[in-house]
């Protein structure tokens, strides 16, 4: 009930609204009436947009005194739950900083490698602004490469979702399949039988050093985990079964962290690729040409309409639309 002193740690990239900067952090302390209380647990935190707060990044920790308050459940029958959705990712109170109500009094304190991530992620958004005009022209390569999303303006999402191409700008499994292709080929004189598995371990921590880099998403996650299996499976020349990896990705994921399998795009994720490989080769079987590139484009259509299939249910059951 009354305002309360607290430390906090941003422990994730502070993400830019009209008016403010929305921050994930991690409170280390709250101080009460002379006291001092350690805590652990995260909060969501606006904190009004200034010339300081704008220079808010991963790592920081800072000092403000504010309300902490629960999160509202909606008001309205069948409207998004945004409280499940924060309770999900273990955050169950949000607070508001003005800006004479706090102060940073540390740099640079989360993990290093996560820190170091974040930092060539902010190196790769100036290169982006430096060389792409044109603001949706840049909030699209932001999302296409790099998995952020925040820039992208609510007509721009209208028109790539009525038109089913939304997918394109989230981070994806394809994203990740050409990392892996790039690397794989890249190494290619690691191929012989004594540098296979050296060979493997690389592929595996750059594929998650890419995955981490764009946000780690579900469905980032879940081609980074399939991947790691195909490439050890690979090393050690053992057959790979696509569905036995999906399910090991899958199960992994869900030890790891429980709360994901709440996540749309990891429903969207699995079903997408369960789709493709089940009913992609049945449908493109349908048709035959001995044309190549009208073959090719028979292939590739045939994977859209499988993808398209398997999701229709959640597609309808999230979004009401098709």
């Amino acid at each position: 009930k009354e305002e309360n002193l607290i430390k906090i740690q941003i422990i994730d990239n502070p993400i830019a609204k009209e008016n403010s900067q929305k921050i994930t952090g991690k409170v280390i302390e709250v101080l009460e009436n002379d006291k001092t209380y350690h805590t652990t647990g995260k909060l969501l935190v606006y904190i009004q947009k200034d010339s300081i707060s704008e220079k808010l990044k991963y790592g920081d920790v800072l000092i403000g005194k504010t309300f902490i308050n629960s999160i509202e459940p909606p008001r309205n029958p069948f409207e998004f739950n945004y409280k499940d959705y924060l309770k999900f990712h273990n955050i169950f109170q949000t607070a508001y900083l003005s800006s004479e109500n706090w102060k940073l009094i540390k740099q640079d304190s989360g993990n290093f490698i996560v820190g170091k991530l974040f930092k060539l992620r902010n190196y790769l958004y100036n290169v982006i602004d430096k060389y792409i005009a044109g603001n949706n022209e840049k909030a699209i390569a932001y999302a296409i490469l790099i998995g952020k999303k925040d820039l992208l303006d609510y007509e721009l999402i209208r028109a790539y979702s009525t038109s089913g191409a939304m997918h394109v700008l989230a981070v994806s499994g394809l994203h990740v399949g050409i990392v892996y292709l790039i690397f794989n080929s890249l190494l290619f004189f690691l191929n012989n039988r004594k540098t296979k598995v050296l060979k493997s371990i690389i592929l595996v921590l750059l594929i998650w050093l890419y995955a981490i880099l764009t946000g780690a998403s579900p469905s980032v996650l879940r081609a980074a985990t399939m991947f790691s299996f195909i490439a050890i499976g690979t090393s050690f020349k053992q057959y790979v079964n696509i569905y036995n990896t999906i399910a090991a990705s899958a199960l992994l994921l869900i030890l790891v962290n429980p709360y994901i399998i709440t996540e749309v795009g990891f429903q969207l994720s699995y079903l997408a690729v369960i789709g493709i490989i089940f009913l992609q080769p049945k449908i493109y079987n349908l048709l035959y040409t001995e044309n190549y590139i009208l073959d090719k484009t028979w292939a590739i259509t045939a994977v859209s309409i499988s993808a398209q299939i398997a999701t229709f249910p959640l597609g309808i059951l999230y979004f009401h639309q098709f």
